[in-house]
């Protein structure tokens, strides 16, 4: 009896060990997506930014072609 006792309680400290690994990963992997994210936010600023200068030279260039 007291070693089935021992097993379950080595079963259910292993889970216990697993779950918080498991845990841990998905912890890891959201900080990953949150960082994504933002580098995403901050380069489509960027590109907007530039291209709106960019757009802006081409329309000033064209009209004083004109």
């Amino acid at each position: 009896m007291t070693e089935r006792i021992g097993q379950e309680s080595d079963y259910a400290g292993r889970m216990r060990d697993e779950k918080y690994e498991q845990e841990l990963k998905v912890q890891k992997a959201n900080q990953k997506i949150f960082e994504l994210q933002r580098t995403n936010e901050q380069m489509g600023r960027l590109l907007s930014k530039k291209y709106r200068q960019k757009c802006w030279k081409n329309c000033r260039k064209t009209i004083k072609a004109e």
